[in-house]
């Protein structure tokens, strides 16, 4: 798992283009949790507000992102899914 979280669910990642459920899930859900970590975290010279990171997570779900593990990752933190910025879907 741990060589495929750079893998895009979009086919774009590296190091093998694995694409969807061809990459492990294990490593989709390190991607996700991996990429709001590093976005929220300080010192990591891009730190955003955890509302800015969330809309990222959120605008990536389908592209870098597997949307099932996006929209899970949502529903743990209590957020609003994928789609949504008041906790409708659209």
């Amino acid at each position: 798992p741990v060589l495929s979280h750079h893998e895009n669910w979009d086919g774009t990642g590296y190091p093998r283009g694995l694409r969807g459920r061809e990459i492990p899930l294990a490593a989709r859900i390190i991607r996700v949790a991996e990429s709001f970590d590093a976005m929220v975290r300080s010192g990591t010279g891009s730190t955003m507000t955890r509302d800015l990171a969330l809309e990222e997570i959120r605008s990536q779900a389908g592209i870098s992102l597997d949307p099932d593990v996006v929209r899970v990752f949502l529903e743990i933190i209590g957020e609003p899914p994928v789609g949504s910025s008041d906790g409708e879907n659209l």
